[in-house]
Protein backbone atom coordinates (compact mmCIF):
# COMPACT_ATOMS: atom_id res chain seq x y z
CA UNK A 1 0.00 0.00 0.00
CA UNK A 2 1.48 3.91 -0.90
CA UNK A 3 0.71 5.94 1.69
CA UNK A 4 1.99 9.42 0.90
CA UNK A 5 2.91 11.18 4.20
CA UNK A 6 2.23 14.45 3.08
CA UNK A 7 -1.42 13.88 1.22
CA UNK A 8 -4.22 14.35 3.26
CA UNK A 9 -6.45 11.36 3.51
CA UNK A 10 -9.75 10.49 2.65
CA UNK A 11 -12.06 7.76 3.81
CA UNK A 12 -14.73 6.57 0.91
CA UNK A 13 -17.74 4.09 2.35
CA UNK A 14 -19.72 2.20 0.15
CA UNK A 15 -23.36 1.81 0.47
CA UNK A 16 -25.80 -0.95 1.74
CA UNK A 17 -25.40 -4.08 0.39
CA UNK A 18 -22.87 -3.50 -1.44
CA UNK A 19 -18.73 -3.02 -1.55
CA UNK A 20 -15.82 -0.26 -2.02
CA UNK A 21 -16.15 -2.02 -6.11
CA UNK A 22 -19.15 0.32 -6.01
CA UNK A 23 -16.37 3.16 -6.00
CA UNK A 24 -14.19 1.89 -9.15
CA UNK A 25 -17.08 1.08 -11.48
CA UNK A 26 -16.50 4.44 -13.46
CA UNK A 27 -12.65 4.18 -13.86
CA UNK A 28 -10.72 7.07 -14.53
CA UNK A 29 -13.87 9.11 -13.92
CA UNK A 30 -15.04 7.82 -10.67
CA UNK A 31 -14.81 10.28 -7.28
CA UNK A 32 -12.04 7.96 -5.99
CA UNK A 33 -9.55 8.50 -8.90
CA UNK A 34 -10.87 12.11 -9.04
CA UNK A 35 -9.55 12.63 -5.59
CA UNK A 36 -6.51 10.29 -6.37
CA UNK A 37 -5.26 12.52 -8.94
CA UNK A 38 -6.02 15.47 -6.95
CA UNK A 39 -3.41 14.59 -4.32
CA UNK A 40 -5.55 12.84 -1.39
CA UNK A 41 -4.74 9.40 0.18
CA UNK A 42 -8.02 7.75 -0.62
CA UNK A 43 -8.58 4.76 1.46
CA UNK A 44 -11.80 2.80 0.69
CA UNK A 45 -13.51 1.14 3.57
CA UNK A 46 -15.79 -2.40 3.08
CA UNK A 47 -18.43 -2.88 6.09
CA UNK A 48 -18.39 -6.00 7.99
CA UNK A 49 -20.82 -8.55 5.42
CA UNK A 50 -19.28 -6.93 2.26
CA UNK A 51 -17.29 -9.45 -0.25
CA UNK A 52 -14.23 -8.37 1.66
CA UNK A 53 -15.29 -8.58 5.19
CA UNK A 54 -16.01 -11.65 5.52
CA UNK A 55 -13.60 -13.00 8.17
CA UNK A 56 -15.08 -13.11 11.06
CA UNK A 57 -13.33 -14.92 13.79
CA UNK A 58 -16.28 -17.68 14.48
CA UNK A 59 -19.50 -17.16 12.26
CA UNK A 60 -19.95 -18.36 9.22
CA UNK A 61 -22.08 -15.97 6.55
CA UNK A 62 -23.74 -18.58 4.54
CA UNK A 63 -24.47 -21.61 8.22
CA UNK A 64 -24.67 -18.60 10.47
CA UNK A 65 -26.19 -15.45 8.34
CA UNK A 66 -28.79 -14.96 11.00
CA UNK A 67 -26.32 -14.01 13.88
CA UNK A 68 -23.25 -13.14 11.29
CA UNK A 69 -25.52 -10.46 10.16
CA UNK A 70 -27.00 -9.07 13.00
CA UNK A 71 -26.08 -5.54 13.07
CA UNK A 72 -27.01 -2.25 13.05
CA UNK A 73 -26.22 1.05 12.01
CA UNK A 74 -25.18 1.83 15.12
CA UNK A 75 -22.64 -0.80 15.39
CA UNK A 76 -21.45 0.13 12.39
CA UNK A 77 -20.99 3.93 13.52
CA UNK A 78 -19.76 2.96 17.04
CA UNK A 79 -16.71 0.35 16.24
CA UNK A 80 -16.40 -0.48 12.63
CA UNK A 81 -16.01 3.42 11.51
CA UNK A 82 -13.65 3.95 14.13
CA UNK A 83 -11.61 1.14 13.68
CA UNK A 84 -11.56 2.40 10.22
CA UNK A 85 -10.54 5.73 11.39
CA UNK A 86 -7.77 4.65 13.39
CA UNK A 87 -6.08 2.23 10.80
CA UNK A 88 -5.61 5.37 8.71
CA UNK A 89 -4.00 7.32 11.48
CA UNK A 90 -1.54 4.52 12.40
CA UNK A 91 -0.69 4.54 8.50
CA UNK A 92 -0.41 8.08 7.75
CA UNK A 93 -0.13 10.00 11.21
CA UNK A 94 -2.67 12.93 10.29
CA UNK A 95 -5.01 13.81 13.18
CA UNK A 96 -7.43 14.44 11.10
CA UNK A 97 -9.55 12.48 7.84
CA UNK A 98 -11.88 13.63 5.18
CA UNK A 99 -14.34 11.26 4.63
CA UNK A 100 -17.30 10.61 1.58
CA UNK A 101 -20.24 8.20 2.81
CA UNK A 102 -22.85 7.01 0.20
CA UNK A 103 -25.96 5.41 1.46
CA UNK A 104 -25.00 3.44 4.66
CA UNK A 105 -22.08 4.95 4.52
CA UNK A 106 -23.48 8.32 5.68
CA UNK A 107 -25.65 6.80 8.09
CA UNK A 108 -22.69 4.80 9.92
CA UNK A 109 -21.19 8.25 10.07
CA UNK A 110 -24.01 9.95 11.24
CA UNK A 111 -24.49 7.17 14.14
CA UNK A 112 -20.74 7.46 14.93
CA UNK A 113 -20.28 11.27 15.36
CA UNK A 114 -23.56 11.21 17.43
CA UNK A 115 -22.09 8.38 20.04
CA UNK A 116 -18.53 10.13 19.47
CA UNK A 117 -16.25 7.80 21.27
CA UNK A 118 -13.26 8.51 21.85
CA UNK A 119 -13.60 11.83 21.03
CA UNK A 120 -14.36 10.22 17.41
CA UNK A 121 -15.47 13.85 16.27
CA UNK A 122 -12.13 15.59 16.72
CA UNK A 123 -10.62 12.99 14.32
CA UNK A 124 -12.88 14.50 11.05
CA UNK A 125 -12.10 17.21 9.22
CA UNK A 126 -15.17 17.14 6.33
CA UNK A 127 -17.84 15.17 5.87
CA UNK A 128 -19.74 14.62 2.21
CA UNK A 129 -22.86 12.74 3.02
CA UNK A 130 -24.30 10.89 -0.46
CA UNK A 131 -27.51 9.52 -0.31
CA UNK A 132 -27.78 8.87 3.59
CA UNK A 133 -30.18 5.98 4.21
CA UNK A 134 -32.55 5.94 7.35
CA UNK A 135 -34.58 3.06 7.45
CA UNK A 136 -33.58 -0.78 6.07
CA UNK A 137 -36.75 -3.66 5.58
CA UNK A 138 -36.03 -6.93 3.58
Amino acid sequence: MLVNSWSPPVLVQHGISSSMDFWLRNGKDSPVFQLADAGFNVFLGNNRGSLYSRGHNTLDPKKNAKEYFDYSFYELGAFDLPAMVDKIYKLTWKSKISYLGHSQGTTQMFSALAENKNDFRSKISAFAAIAPVASFSE
